[in-house]
């Protein structure tokens, strides 16, 4: 950890064990960088073992879970396919198409209805499970609008549900690509502020997504619908 800069304190493990948690999660469920599913049975953040996602203990395998009709959905990171559990075991397991040889294939998973989207890093697809029939979807060519190369990283842009959307945001411009549910038909949008030069959160609010930027402090809140923009910034000190 690189951002270690002290002698560890007694509680400092904790921060290690779990990865955080996810604006479109479920905190009742959390997955530890080792693999395993904890669960807080009382919505109080007082979590318990659940079980083992993997016999090895490292890579960063799974990210998410995600609890539909009495079944929980772990979706990846860095493996390619979705567990589905239930009663403290793995049930099922839903092979995607394998892609990669190295790490980090997915960046976070979206639950629209009972569809679950998984939004990739490095997977070649944008992907859709149906979690009624377990059939899988797969969206590709897509991913250049919102995966991106910059000065020598790998930039993702920001994602948001809003008005039965997926919305996918540039990392370095002030395009947005929205997937309808359902169709699965894309809408590509270009943001009309000068001010959105690449976004790395979006955040639904209502009629309008706030936009939150990869560089400087400036933030824009964009009503799709109708274009409108407004800007907010020099915000006050600490």
């Amino acid at each position: 950890n690189n951002c270690i800069n002290s002698k560890p304190q007694e509680k400092d493990w904790f921060g290690e064990m779990l990865q955080g948690y996810f604006l479109n999660g479920q905190d009742d469920w959390v997955i530890t960088r080792e693999n395993q599913l904890f669960h807080a049975p009382n919505h109080g953040y007082r979590y318990e073992f659940y079980c083992d996602l993997s016999e090895y203990a490292g890579g960063n395998y799974y990210q998410q879970a995600i609890e539909i009709d009495a079944k929980v959905y772990v979706c990846p990171a860095n493996a390619q396919d979705i567990l589905v559990l239930r009663d403290h075991q793995i049930v099922e397991r839903i092979e995607l198409k394998h892609e990669l040889e190295r790490p980090g294939a997915f960046c976070g998973t979206w639950k629209l209805g009972k569809d679950l989207y998984l939004i990739p890093n490095q997977y070649p697809d944008i992907v859709r499970l149906d979690t009624e029939c377990n059939r899988v979807e797969y969206l590709t060519g897509y991913n250049d609008r919102f995966v991106k190369m910059i000065e020598g990283v790998w930039k993702i842009g920001g994602s948001c549900i809003w008005n039965n959307r997926i919305w996918l945001s540039s990392p370095n411009s002030n395009e947005v690509l929205a997937i309808q549910g359902g169709s699965l038909q894309i809408e590509e949008y270009t943001i009309p502020s000068e001010d959105v030069r690449g976004t790395m959160g979006m955040v639904p609010d209502g009629e309008n997504i706030w936009l939150l930027p990869f560089e400087g402090e400036d933030i824009v809140r964009w009503r799709p619908d109708t274009g409108e923009t407004q800007v907010y910034r020099g915000l006050p000190e600490d």
